[in-house]
């Protein structure tokens, strides 16, 4: 959640061309600084993924439709104390499962939306 609301925050005040960028803020610096600091007690099983969608939203004060960003961030993760069980992989007991955290928020600047 940390991530994804960092995530969130940077990309609301990017141009749509600099948060979807591969190696920009948003999908690589931040990402790779949760990886070396909380997240490595998430016991994360490959890098973070993270999906920006924009869409319409209210009309302001001025008749302009405002911009709202979506960031959706997917973390594989692995048991903190995986139980061993020889029969079944069971997903956060002896296998990995995924996270997915998704939210929305207005953007600072609707002219720097797709």
């Amino acid at each position: 959640m940390v991530l994804n609301t960092n995530q969130l925050h940077e990309a609301a005040l990017e141009p749509w061309q600099d948060a979807a960028d591969p190696s920009g803020t948003v999908m690589k610096t931040i990402p790779d600084q949760w990886s070396n600091g909380m997240g490595h007690f998430v016991k994360a099983s490959g890098a973070p993924q993270t999906v920006i969608t924009y869409r319409d939203g209210d009309k302001n004060s001025q008749d302009q439709v405002d911009k709202v960003i979506r960031v959706a961030t997917s973390v594989q993760c692995n048991p903190c104390i995986p139980l061993p069980l020889p029969v079944v992989n069971v997903p956060g007991l002896n296998g990995p499962f995924n996270v997915t955290i998704t939210a929305e928020r207005t953007m600072e600047n609707p002219d720097y939306a797709q």
